[in-house]
């Protein structure tokens, strides 16, 4: 987890790392509740984030985890590979459970940079998008890329590929059980 030259932190105490993420005070407490509800509704697989200013300037202390390895090969292809789709496989479960959070917080910024693993528990992160488009957004139909007035990257987002080769048949799960 990094982000554009953001300033790093370390607890002396417990050896921790914390990211700042200077950012709008709306967002940052949007990002701070999206933290929140995650760690309510699938605890442990959600960045931990707190509304902070740091030198005057609003933003986040987000907790960094050295061991998240992204979902995604890379944030501007995330070509689905047989390797993707093995990891989708053996993620159904909290992949959908990402979902659902993201969902709940009107969240689209979730490419494959943005979902990951810690140890074997998929873990979500970056959720500073969260209700940006709230009102304006619309759960697109199965395998389909949410609108691009939803999207904020280039990139393609995890779900849109994840529900499309279920609907295919080329990945199985119950996502009621999830």
């Amino acid at each position: 987890l990094g982000s554009h030259s953001s300033p790093e932190y370390k607890d002396k105490k417990t050896g921790e790392r914390y990211l700042f993420k200077y950012t709008d005070k709306v967002i940052a407490r949007a990002e701070e509740a999206a933290s929140r509800i995650g760690a309510l509704l699938i605890p442990g697989q959600v960045h931990e984030v707190k509304y902070i200013t740091l030198n005057g300037k609003s933003g986040t202390l987000i907790k960094m985890h050295p061991e998240y390895k992204p979902l995604g090969k890379e944030k501007t292809t995330m070509d689905v590979s047989a390797d993707l789709k093995a990891r989708f496989q053996k993620h159904f479960d909290g992949i959908v459970q990402q979902h659902v959070l993201d969902w709940i917080c009107s969240q689209h910024d979730t490419h494959g940079d943005n979902i990951g693993l810690v140890g074997d528990k998929v873990f979500g992160i970056d959720k500073g998008q969260a209700w940006k488009f709230l009102g304006q957004d619309a759960l697109p139909a199965p395998g389909m890329e949410a609108s691009k007035a939803c999207n904020p990257n280039p990139s393609k987002q995890v779900y849109s590929q994840f529900w499309k080769l279920y609907h295919e048949g080329k990945i199985t799960g119950s996502p009621a059980q999830a």
